[in-house]
């Protein structure tokens, strides 16, 4: 299956809109007709002379709204839009993905740090408590 642009299927929808009837005979139109205008119905099926390599071909309603509404190329430019959307989604979800994981090690950070504190303000009543007990020993032993 060879590659056709948009311009490459819009002329040869073109050709065949412009005229009531119309003869192709080169092999790349005829491949175009084979895999893009007919399976689509943009035209009526063409007509194989008694010569394989001919075609008589004759275009539908739906083949002049097509070319009404851009053709080949709008379609192409649509799924570019389209493939672009869907980029800019996939790489804004992956960003929004690394916020959320820098936000969740930021607040297991904040979380380690209140941990510390907390076992600090422990440890600072614990030695005042123990200051406490050994004063209070050391005043009732004087006596």
């Amino acid at each position: 299956m060879e590659i056709y642009s948009a311009t490459e299927k819009d002329d040869i929808l073109s050709q065949i809109i412009s005229k009531d009837y119309i003869s192709i005979d080169s092999n790349r139109g005829m491949s175009i007709i084979d895999e893009f205008l007919f399976p689509m119905g943009l035209i009526e099926k063409p007509l194989k002379l008694s010569m394989p390599d001919h075609y008589i071909c004759v275009s539908t309603q739906k083949g002049k709204d097509f070319m009404i509404m851009g053709g080949f190329k709008a379609l192409k430019e649509e799924q570019d839009k389209e493939d672009y959307q869907r980029k800019e989604i996939e790489r804004l979800t992956i960003e929004n993905l690394n916020l959320q994981n820098k936000e969740l090690k930021y607040k297991e950070k904040i979380r380690h740090q209140e941990r510390i504190i907390r076992l600090h303000k422990y440890l600072e009543a614990l030695s005042w408590i123990i200051s406490l007990i050994m004063t209070s020993f050391v005043i009732w032993n004087k006596h």
